[in-house]
């Protein structure tokens, strides 16, 4: 006979509370997702990023997770700049022996594909950026559901509120009329 889901539910619950520790504790180390991945035994960086910011939610007091967001921006400022100073180089294209590749007049060739996986990076370092600070959290509408009885009601109450401000009106006009007249 095999386990109850109950059984199954908290060692789940166990294993992801102990990666959750784990990848708090290698962080703290400067450890890299990558290298954090390997060791919690998951797909990818990716997977440990969103396990350690789990973890950041779950245990961390509100003033701290401050903090390591805001390293985490630092960290991802640094990787920014770095990668548009390799950018900013010139990178030619080399031969699967190494030598480089010249145009038929002589100069070298640019390669575009280190520039078009500079800026895939880019893109991956901005979305994380993007997630840390919340810019592509959905956002909350809040719909308010008014009954017809409840719209009849209203306008019932402005017509008496109208009714009232229209014979204010009337005594206002009659009463001037009425000193003059007496």
């Amino acid at each position: 006979m095999g386990k109850s889901r109950t059984v199954i539910s908290a060692e789940r619950r166990v294993k992801a509370a102990e990666r959750e520790r784990r990848a708090l504790e290698l962080r703290q180390l400067r450890v890299p997702f990558r290298q954090i991945a390997i060791e919690l035994g998951v797909a990818d960086a990716s997977y440990a990023y969103r396990i350690y910011i789990r973890a950041l939610k779950k245990h961390v007091p509100k003033v701290l997770l401050e903090a390591e967001v805001t390293q985490l921006l630092d960290d991802l400022d640094r990787q920014v700049l770095e990668i548009r100073q390799l950018m900013a180089r010139k990178h030619y294209v080399v031969s699967t022996s190494g030598k480089l590749i010249t145009s038929p007049d002589g100069e070298y060739l640019d390669d575009d594909g280190f520039k078009l996986q500079a800026q895939a990076l880019l893109l991956k370092v901005n979305e994380s950026r993007r997630r840390l600070v919340g810019a592509d959290a959905p956002t909350r509408t809040r719909i308010e559901v008014i009954s017809r009885d409840a719209i009849m009601e209203s306008m019932e109450q402005m017509n008496q509120e109208l009714e009232e401000i229209e014979r204010q009106a009337i005594d206002a006009v009659s009463e001037p009329a009425a000193l003059n007249a007496g």
